[in-house]
């Protein structure tokens, strides 16, 4: 027999071996580490029993623990096993009576939970799952999940993490062995809680990786400006092909009862980041000007970063602090469909682009093309723009409080002479976002977690990663600057918050307006696209010449005017996830009566006659309340003679609804 058949029989057999060999093996408070563990009549009982059972057995093999079970984390362990892969991966999840809650694992102290990774120097590991559990700490200094020293193919679904420092930490590697990269592929973060972790929900980065359908509240509550719901951090190499998808961010570094930290952030070297569908939200007067929604930019004080190809699509922020979203030294960047509405007067720039100062890479080919902006800030802008490289701007539409001296775009630098006049801009008296008042759920925990000092995290291996100047605007007309002593509070608070998760209820919009003459740009169509038109027009584009509002003048509306095709486009994406539904907010505003600029021009309805029913239709009949939906329904009915004060919804020369 040749040498090379052998080695074909010896790896043959060792891979039936394998497969044959795959064993569940079953973990149960009620059973005990003495048993074989290898059946629900016969499971071991603790989780460090679990854990090194986990280590050694055979690839595609599972360790489950039991539904209803509790298992106290009080040892130091690390999970590693090589004969895991991607294509025969070893799980950690549960089983039995789907009835009763999710395994409960506490961890004690500063020990992490789950601890994937290997000691000494890298090697590619992987091909692990984590399904299904509960994992809790109180005032912890540890994580709830670690993947660390290239651990590859992992999938984190469905879990709760709860009260550690980090909630789950993707972070680097020690010195590289031959054949790995020192950054951790394919991870697969979905449909997990991510709540009341003390500094951040997610940190670090990983590379081919998904970020999908979680939900994020109060994390980073240790201290201001460096905690985040989601922190995206790496300066090794550029992370490539990172997607952020449909998650809820709520609730970011609440100190003192306000957000102080940005919610979603980005520092280091990235390419082909994606974030998309994301609803990112704060509650009405709890933000201050560090509380920004979304920002990929510069960070550190010692690296030289760079953002290429970052698409910034389909989110919806509200009642974020300061800026929406922003991008510096973004190469390739697309900042399309996204839906910005604040209803208190804390958020200043919906849009800025570069956000902050930027390093050797200079923001160019910047695409901010069919958002919707709303603010109510009287010195804020719709969307800034400047720095050194022409920025596109196209088919935007903003609305600004009526009393404002400002244009809804502002320009700068290079972007100065830009032609933004293909851009809505509309005025308004006030917005109003009304939220249903259903019951919400709030996570029950009786189990008892050990009390630990509050003291601040020390861990050497992350220290790179901390974002060591941040730099948030404090107020309208400062532009932010690094500041690498920024103090840092002392971690001296806890907060207990109940597990809700407001943002995630599918109602209706609603507007309120009172005006019935409507504003376009010249030469652009009053009609919906595909004969339909809303009260926001919310469908609708155009290609007019419209400009900002004349500073001295304001404008009537009747219940928006032409849009962008963004909105409905963020809509509909964010709504086609079952699991993770968009925040339709009920929103109502109303539009002052004035003079138009000279760059708009006045359409008045043809169902109002004369001036008597104008009158009429302001004074008896000032506000509708109109649902979405209904307005779409009635809107394949024929309503051609109607009196115009019968009519709830009235929009391009028609009316929709009676």
């Amino acid at each position: 027999m040749t040498n090379s058949k052998k080695i074909l029989l010896v790896f043959l057999f060792a891979l039936f071996s394998t497969t044959a060999q795959a064993q569940n093996y079953y973990v149960c408070d009620t059973g005990d580490d003495e048993n074989d563990g290898k059946s629900e009549a016969t499971p071991f009982k603790t989780f460090d029993k679990g854990i090194s059972t986990f280590n050694g057995m055979f690839a595609g093999s599972n360790v489950l623990f039991c539904r209803g079970g509790r298992f106290p984390i009080t040892t130091d362990l690390r999970i590693y096993n090589k004969n895991c892969g991607a294509i025969k991966p070893c799980t950690i999840a549960d089983y039995g009576d789907i009835a009763k809650p999710k395994p409960l694992f506490n961890a004690s102290g500063d020990l992490t939970a789950f601890n994937f990774q290997e000691g000494g120097n890298a090697d590619s590991d992987g091909g692990y799952n984590l399904k299904n559990l509960t994992i809790i700490a109180q005032n912890s200094k540890g994580k709830g999940v670690f993947l660390y020293n290239d651990v590859d193919d992992v999938i984190l679904d469905n879990l709760h993490i709860e009260g550690f420092r980090i909630g789950i930490h993707s972070s680097g590697a020690n010195t590289l062995n031959p054949g790995t990269n020192g950054i951790n592929d394919r991870l697969v973060v979905t449909n997990n809680t991510i709540i009341n972790n003390r500094s951040i929900g997610f940190h670090g980065a990983c590379q081919d990786c998904l970020i999908e359908g979680n939900y994020f509240e109060n994390n980073g509550f240790g201290q201001k400006i460096l905690d985040h719901n989601i922190y995206l951090a790496w300066s090794k190499s550029h992370a490539e092909n990172i997607t952020v998808r449909n998650n809820t961010l709520y609730r970011s570094t609440i100190i003192d009862g306000k957000c102080y930290g940005v919610s979603l952030v980005v520092h280091g070297l990235f390419t082909d980041l994606t974030i998309e569908n994301n609803i990112v939200k704060e509650d009405l007067g709890k933000v201050s000007g560090y509380c920004w929604g979304i920002s990929v930019d510069p960070g550190y004080s010692k690296t030289d970063e760079s953002f290429y190809n970052v698409k910034i699509l389909n989110n919806k922020l509200i009642n974020v602090g300061n800026v929406g979203i922003g991008c510096a030294s973004c190469e390739g960047a697309v900042i399309h469909g996204n839906e910005i509405i604040d209803e208190g007067e804390v958020l200043i720039m919906g849009i800025k682009v570069p956000v902050r100062e930027e390093n050797t890479l200079k923001s160019n080919n910047i695409s901010i093309k069919n958002n919707k902006v709303i603010l109510n800030h009287l010195n804020g802008y719709g969307i800034s723009i400047g720095g050194a490289s022409k920025i596109e701007v196209l088919g935007n539409d903003i609305r600004l409080p009526n009393n404002t001296k400002n244009d809804c775009i502002q320009k700068s630098g290079m972007n100065v002479l830009t032609d933004t006049s293909n851009n809505l801009c509309q005025l308004h008296n006030g917005i109003s976002i009304i939220e249903p008042n259903d019951e919400e759920e709030a996570f029950q925990d009786d189990f008892p977690v050990a009390e630990i000092p509050n003291e601040q995290p020390t861990d050497e291996e992350e220290l790179e990663f901390v974002d060591k100047s941040p730099t948030i605007e404090e107020s309208i007309n400062q532009t932010p600057e690094s500041n690498d002593n920024t103090p840092v509070q002392e971690d001296n608070q806890t907060e207990e918050v109940a597990n809700n998760k407001p943002g995630n209820e599918n109602t209706d919009l609603i507007i309120e307006s009172t005006d019935n003459v409507q504003l376009y740009p010249k030469n652009a169509p009053n009609s919906g696209i595909n004969g339909t038109s809303t009260v926001f027009n919310e469908q609708q584009t155009y290609d007019g010449n419209s400009s900002s509002m004349d500073k001295n003048k304001t404008s009537k509306n009747a219940g928006g005017g032409a849009s962008s095709g963004g909105s409905s486009k963020s809509k509909t994406a964010s709504t086609s996830n079952d699991e993770l539904k968009v925040l339709d907010e009920v929103i109502s505003y109303t539009t002052p009566v004035s003079d138009t600029s000279s760059n708009m021009v006045s359409v008045e309805t043809d169902k109002i006659d004369t001036t008597e029913d104008l009158q009429k239709l302001d004074t008896e009949s000032s506000k509708y309340s109109v649902k979405l939906k209904d307005v779409i329904e009635a809107s394949y009915e024929e309503n051609k003679v109607v009196d115009v004060t019968e009519c709830r919804a009235y929009a391009a020369g028609r009316c929709l609804m009676k």
